[in-house]
């Protein structure tokens, strides 16, 4: 028996979806624990294990990447759930170890199968999380040996369209073991793009002043009590990250519009950052 536990912020839009999962769940031998507004709410998950399914924009507490890790180090498995996430911050927290994505906007019963496949271990694929791993594809292309087969993204291409595991399946000509081996690989190729755009949490400091509060360099770098030789250090590196990640996204973009759009991909100016401010 599993553990099932919310962490949504939106209590009033998630308990009714609650409610109705309830019965669904507890027919399987999965129990529902109540609904927490913030991970810190969260205790560690039960000796077997349980599924953690978390809003990724979350105003109060850890959020996005920070929100998987923390429920990971509890000991749960995390299921992402949002109906407005930016890409770039659903892509960071799967990278941080998330079993999957399903959007707000999708019929409780794929819901309900994917906590049913998060809690058997095993990754869960949505037509929406595999529409932003294609877009990755689309947008540039990682050393040979860690990108995805031509057949993968054949694969890849039937969960954009919709299909569901089974579907995907049947349709390639798959077992459940290539399957889970191309499920891996996807997730892997995900991880591997997003290390290359790793942060360090001073750079994030430079995003949030120049891509959210649009600071001039001077101003910027008064603010965050650098020179203005490490800030500008600091945005060539944000940059060449970015390029080597995404060249073709990157193509002619300034040091400055770089930073907005990234700012606003890892969704960094909708949270409140008021240390830096």
């Amino acid at each position: 028996m599993a553990q099932i536990v919310f962490v949504d912020d939106h209590l009033m839009v998630v308990q009714p979806l609650v409610a109705w999962l309830i019965p669904h769940l507890a027919a399987r031998g999965h129990r529902m624990l109540p609904p927490a507004a913030d991970v810190t709410a969260v205790g560690p998950a039960g000796p077997s294990g349980g599924v953690a399914v978390c809003d990724v924009v979350l105003k109060v507490g850890p959020s996005g990447s920070d929100a998987v890790r923390h429920l990971r180090g509890l000991g749960w498995r995390v299921l992402l759930l949002s109906g407005h996430a930016p890409a770039g911050q659903v892509l960071e927290a799967v990278a941080e170890g998330a079993h999957g994505y399903v959007e707000k906007s999708q019929p409780s019963e794929e819901l309900a199968a994917a906590i049913e496949t998060v809690a058997a271990g095993r990754l869960h694929l949505s037509s929406a999380l595999a529409d932003l791993f294609y877009g990755g594809l689309r947008a540039s292309r990682l050393p040979p040996g860690r990108e995805l087969t031509s057949v993968d993204r054949d694969v890849l291409k039937s969960f954009v369209q919709g299909r569901t595991e089974a579907e995907a399946a049947a349709l390639h000509g798959l077992t459940t073991a290539r399957m889970q081996g191309f499920l891996s690989r996807a997730f892997a190729a995900n991880r591997a793009r997003r290390a290359l755009l790793s942060l360090s949490d001073r750079e994030r400091e430079v995003l949030v002043a120049i891509g959210c509060r649009d600071l001039d360099a001077e101003a910027a770098a008064r603010a965050l009590h650098m020179s203005a030789n490490t800030l500008n250090t600091h945005l060539r590196n944000i940059r060449a990250k970015y390029r080597t990640a995404f060249p073709d996204l990157a193509a002619g973009l300034t040091q400055r519009q770089t930073a907005r759009r990234l700012a606003l991909d890892l969704n960094l100016c909708g949270r409140t950052n008021h240390q830096n401010w």
